[in-house]
């Protein structure tokens, strides 16, 4: 658990976590991965109805996919995945769509959920933790009910994630290590990072040392840092103002603006893509909401999110439409037979293509054939 919300002290080896997590039954090999789940529920009234109640419904679903342990933390049912790399993706996919389904079905609750990235290495369970805290957040667009963080962040990277975790060494050494330690430990963060990673770790290491000086020390003891600091004086607010917070509101409220356009061209570019994958492939029999999910590097689930948020349409809709304009257009251009049109469009069963032509257009492919070209072949 303290691994899980990263309240524990990062002091064990790897390999013994992982000699731990076999112990307790968590993982089989030390090629085991792992995921985070993060489901909560409400009454659809919108109240949360989250409960200790809730841990066995939703082992009872994923157990039968693979290896888990859900807890109940903070209103929410944290659930800890673990599978062989190259399955957890597919182990993923059909337990999370059965538990928002059956929570309505059952209970009459609304499930949302929250899946972290894959990790390899029990000491990243705490940032899986927080990644699936903050997926599942995104379910609040009412563009889905679950939410895979890679969806959301596909340009997150550990780096960012891993800083979080060595300003936590920090702040431990500003506390009880020598000059020399933290002199030293600083040089080996500042020296690797990449410039995006070096903004975030200056702004991460200002506001340690404010946490630990305020904490620990007496209230003049801030102006004594930072006036002596010449460098950052002129970058810090010891004399807060109306105008500094406008500017602090200003500067988030555009990064709002920013990450929302940022989303929404991501969405919008997401489903340009799956459209031009129907247009290419329509033709393969076998081409499905997966296949286009993989080859656009999302999780089915959100693409279906997507495509019905932004089209209004589902994917099978898309593609039949593709398929029944292609029919058509063989159907009127061409003199292939009815057979050979439904092999062009995707179909191997003839039958089954009439059926859907007739559905689609009200009238067999012959009937549609014979009134648009007044009964002569092309």
């Amino acid at each position: 658990m303290p691994l899980l919300l990263g309240t524990g002290e990062d002091i064990h080896a790897s390999q013994d976590l992982k000699n731990t997590a076999k112990q307790l039954g968590l993982i089989k090999s030390d090629n085991d991965c792992y995921s985070v789940v993060v489901s909560k529920f409400k009454a659809f009234g919108g109240e949360s109805c989250t409960g200790v109640h809730h841990i066995d419904f939703v082992n009872s679903i994923f157990g039968k996919y693979t290896d888990c342990e859900s807890f109940f933390v903070n209103g929410r049912i944290v659930t800890l995945v673990t599978s062989k790399p190259e399955e957890m993706s597919s182990k993923l996919r059909l337990p999370v769509i059965e538990l928002v389904q059956s929570a309505q079905k059952l209970f009459n609750q609304k499930c949302t959920i929250g899946i972290s990235q894959t990790v390899d290495n029990p000491s990243l369970l705490s940032v899986a933790c927080t990644q699936a805290i903050t997926a599942r957040r995104y379910t609040s667009d009412g563009a889905g009910d679950i939410r895979f963080i890679n969806d959301q962040e596909r340009k997150s990277a550990y780096e960012l994630e891993n800083i979080e975790k060595s300003v936590y060494k920090l702040e431990q050494l500003l506390k009880v290590g020598s000059k020399n330690e933290i002199r030293q430990f600083l040089e080996n963060m500042l020296s690797e990072k990449s410039r995006t990673g070096i903004d975030y770790l200056i702004i991460q290491i200002l506001a340690t040392a404010h946490r630990c000086v305020s904490v620990l020390s007496d209230s003049d003891a801030l102006s004594e840092l930072f006036s002596s600091n010449n460098f950052f004086t002129s970058r810090l607010s010891l004399d807060f103002n109306e105008q500094y917070k406008k500017e602090l509101i200003s500067l988030c409220l555009d990064a709002r603006d920013i990450i929302y356009r940022s989303q929404r061209h991501e969405s919008e570019n997401i489903c340009d893509r799956a459209l031009q994958i129907i247009d290419d492939e329509y033709m393969n029999e076998d081409l499905s909401l997966t296949d286009a999910s993989d080859k656009l590097g999302v999780s089915p689930n959100y693409l279906s999110a997507l495509i019905k948020k932004t089209k209004a349409q589902n994917f099978v809709t898309l593609v039949t439409e593709r398929r029944m304009k292609a029919a058509s257009d063989l159907l009127l251009c061409t003199s292939m037979k009815i057979f050979e049109i439904s092999e062009k469009c995707g179909y191997s069963d003839q039958h089954y293509f009439s059926y859907c032509f007739k559905k689609y257009y009200g009238m067999s492919p012959n009937k549609y054939r014979e009134e648009h070209l007044g009964g002569g072949n092309v």
